[in-house]
């Protein structure tokens, strides 16, 4: 939830060039609470999904995110490959905003090539 103004921001400063999609694990039964902060975040720009499984094994499984580490980002190209994966978890380059910002400019760059 911490880099979820983040990622709003990024959709809104790439608008024409990035779609952000967001998942939320937390349990279905949250989804109000879930579009509640959505709401508060001024989401409506990016694509919001949840999981219908909360944080399972099976959830983390079928989006593709080992250990269940999160935030965890997927940055695709144009093509719909994968260009990286950023993972909290990964000590010597922590996730942090700056991370992200270029991981995303270096994948607008390449397709933009």
């Amino acid at each position: 939830m911490r880099q979820l103004p983040h990622s709003v921001a990024l959709q809104k400063k790439h608008a024409d060039n990035l779609v952000v999609i967001t998942v939320n694990f937390d349990e279905p039964n949250a989804r109000a609470d879930v579009l509640d902060l959505l709401r508060q975040a001024e989401a409506a720009g990016t694509i919001n999904l949840m999981s219908r499984s909360g944080a399972s094994d099976e959830a983390f499984e079928r989006f593709d995110i080992p250990d269940g580490a999160l935030p965890h980002y997927k940055v695709v190209d144009r093509q719909g490959k994968l260009f990286e994966s950023l993972v909290s978890d990964n000590f010597d380059q922590p996730l942090t905003p700056e991370r992200i910002d270029a991981t995303v400019a270096a994948a607008l760059a390449d397709g933009a090539n």
